[in-house]
């Protein structure tokens, strides 16, 4: 029996299936125009969260990105609430990776165009909350195009869902969407840091094979540099993913635009929440570094530079110094006093 939603879409073959969604193939009634349907099972979903759905849908219907996979549709029907996006032709990175991960330029640009589109995304005050090489796609020509934006964070909270998709899906959540907090541009940032690592590496940079021991690893573990994993990988890329996997979301990189200038520059280039930034410089194994008309070489030593000093560092450094003065003249009144 043939089923259809919104007199308007013809629901096909069953996609794929995780704690919160079930994906469809379908068709636009009277073409043969194939999109995408994700319906939100009702137990993942109550009143409140479907009136903060529907804005958000409105909101990514409007993004205009080519490496987005455009929506078309969403709004809450007889099934429960629903999208339409576009289908794209093409294999996902996770149909990638079964075959090998790609050469490092093709790698960073794959990465590049990913973290552009999540960008746009997060400018909308839209997180993507379910980053996973099953929901990337590259379509004809080499150009990547992102899925799956729609998903609502309060979805996460029930614990009973969020056990289950711990214990099944849990290879790209952050630490704090796996027990369960509040999430949000950080969150994505640290998947998109699990993502590059696998697009450098191939392997995750934790040790568990999935499920819960993949749980606990993002939470406990500290990863392996890649570059430990392959000698090709230069040391920038090593401090830029590192410090998108950090487990505290407030030492994070706070923003994917400062890991785009981080990627292009060559060097980390960390910008701390109250918007001061540290601008640290490496020597780079793949090409040399041309900054403030200074060049970095292989022949020289690699060096750090701080550019800035956070207000919070100069505090910190303050009240050490006066701590080690009022030490030191307590010393010399007890000295004197027992003279």
């Amino acid at each position: 029996m043939e089923k259809f939603l919104k007199s308007r879409y013809k629901i096909g073959e069953l996609i794929g299936e995780n704690p919160f969604s079930i994906t469809y193939k379908g068709y636009l009634i009277g073409t043969q125009v194939p999109v995408v349907i994700k319906i939100y099972k009702r137990a993942a979903l109550n009143s409140p969260l479907i009136n903060k759905l529907r804005p958000k849908v409105t909101k990514i219907i409007s993004l205009d990105h080519p490496n987005i996979a455009r929506v078309i549709d969403g709004d809450y029907g007889w099934q429960g609430f629903y999208f339409i996006r576009e289908f794209v032709e093409g294999e996902s990175l996770k149909e990638m990776f079964a075959k090998g991960v790609p050469e490092m330029p093709a790698a960073l640009e794959i990465m590049k165009q990913v973290l552009s589109s999540v960008a746009t995304a997060h400018k909308e005050n839209l997180i993507h909350g379910a980053i996973t090489t099953s929901n990337i796609f590259i379509a004809g020509g080499g150009e990547v195009k992102v899925t799956d934006f729609i998903l609502e964070p309060g979805v996460r909270k029930s614990p009973e869902l969020l056990a289950e998709a711990a214990a099944t899906g849990s290879s790209f959540m952050s630490p704090e969407q796996i027990k369960g907090e509040q999430i949000g541009v950080t969150s994505d940032i640290y998947s998109l840091g699990i993502l590059f690592y696998q697009l450098l590496t191939g392997r995750s940079p934790f040790n568990g094979v999935g499920g819960l021991d993949t749980a606990l690893g993002h939470i406990t573990e500290i990863p392996l540099p890649p570059s430990q994993l392959s000698s090709s990988i230069p040391q920038y890329l090593d401090d830029i993913i590192l410090k998108m996997l950090e487990k505290d979301p407030l030492q994070r990189i706070s923003r994917i635009e400062d890991v785009l200038e981080s990627m292009n520059k060559h060097r980390l280039i960390f910008r701390a929440p109250d918007q001061d930034y540290v601008d640290l410089i490496y020597e780079d194994n793949l090409n040399p570094i041309v900054y403030d008309e200074e060049v970095v070489t292989k022949k020289e030593k690699p060096k750090t530079k701080w550019r800035k000093i956070s207000r919070r560092s100069l505090f910190s450094l303050l009240v050490l110094i006066s701590i080690a003065v009022g030490l030191w003249l307590a010393f010399i009144v007890n000295f004197v006093s027992l003279k």
